[in-house]
């Protein structure tokens, strides 16, 4: 063999082995890749499920509020029904009004957050909708949630969607 076959045979032989070097190194480099990307589809399902949560835990917050406000106004009634002042009368009446409109506009951001789907939709159905219906149906918040007039919109789309 001649010195010019030697080198092309050498050089061959150097080019398939940086070829199958490059090889290696793309497919490592895939596999490093596919796991990067199951890594951070999981990393992403991991916070869009922490998203939830703690969306459905403001959820939660809101329904003590309103759970702590339904105390304040069996409290404010019991009260009502023993003071024999008017003027006492007057300001209980008003304080009752207030815990009304309070739980009103719990109900508001609740149906706001679930219009917007920050709540869970099946979460929302299942924890709220026999309360949303029997507080708007009340006798007494009936006249709040007259359309057009109402400034209960949310609530009343999400109502009107329950019934």
């Amino acid at each position: 063999m001649e010195n010019s076959q030697i080198i092309s045979i050498g050089a061959s032989v150097a080019l398939v082995i940086v070829t199958l070097g490059l090889a290696y190194i793309a497919w490592s480099q895939k596999l490093v890749i596919q796991k990067s990307v199951i890594v951070a589809l999981g990393s992403a399902y991991i916070a869009w499920s922490q998203k939830r949560i703690n969306q459905n835990m403001q959820a939660i917050k809101i329904w003590r509020e309103i759970s702590k406000n339904k105390e304040k106004i069996f409290s404010c009634y019991d009260k009502l029904l023993s003071i024999n002042d008017y003027e006492q009368a007057i300001l209980v009446y008003k304080m009752l009004e207030s815990f009304y409109e309070d739980s009103r506009n719990f109900y508001e951001i609740l149906c706001y957050s679930y219009v917007n789907g920050e709540i869970g939709k099946k979460y929302f159905k299942k924890m709220y909708k026999d309360s949303l219906k029997y507080f708007i149906e009340n006798n007494i918040n009936e006249k709040f949630y007259t359309e057009p007039t109402t400034k209960y919109t949310y609530t009343i789309k999400v109502y009107k969607k329950f019934k």
